[in-house]
């Protein structure tokens, strides 16, 4: 049979395979998490000094957020993990609390994408205003903020929905 990796999946012959491949993931999502930092950190030294654009700059800090949302959602599922070996969590509850450590992160990444994709679009507005983008390119970012915005809403009311006890 295939190894289980569910939340709540009991421990084999006293070993608990799910708390070391989360930490495994723990491992990879701060090794990421850190190489995204210093890319960002070395590229706003560029930017300072006129070598790059601020909106490579935009990407890269959307980067880090990814990574540092990765990072979050692996620490909270270590944490449920953890209670839910202590018998602190019944299953059920500690399925509830990973689908909202992982939702709270997808947050933090999802504030993000909007807040980019508003900079790209007032930039947008600006080349608009100048002559120097098309009706066309200014309608589509402003469509990827209006899509932002509405997955953002979405993962905020799957939060709320989760908060309540689930549905």
């Amino acid at each position: 049979q295939p190894a289980r990796e569910d939340i709540t999946s009991p421990l084999i012959s006293g070993r608990d395979f799910v708390l070391e491949r989360l930490r495994i993931d723990h491992q990879l999502a701060s090794v990421a998490h850190e190489a995204a930092s210093r890319r960002l950190r070395e590229m706003q030294r560029r930017v300072e000094v006129g070598m790059m654009s601020r909106t490579e700059l935009s990407d890269l800090q959307l980067d880090r957020v990814r990574a540092e949302a990765e990072l979050l959602s692996v620490q909270s599922e270590l944490a449920v993990r953890q209670r839910f070996v202590a018998g602190g969590l019944g299953a059920a509850d500690a399925t509830r609390q990973r689908q909202l450590g992982i939702a709270r992160a997808q947050l933090h990444s999802e504030q993000a994408i909007v807040g980019a994709a508003a900079e790209r679009y007032k930039r947008a507005q600006d080349m608009f205003a100048r002559g120097l983008l098309s009706q066309v390119d200014l309608l589509k970012a402003q469509l990827a903020v209006l899509e932002a915005e509405k997955d953002l809403k979405a993962l905020q009311a799957q939060i709320a929905a989760l908060e309540r006890g689930g549905e």
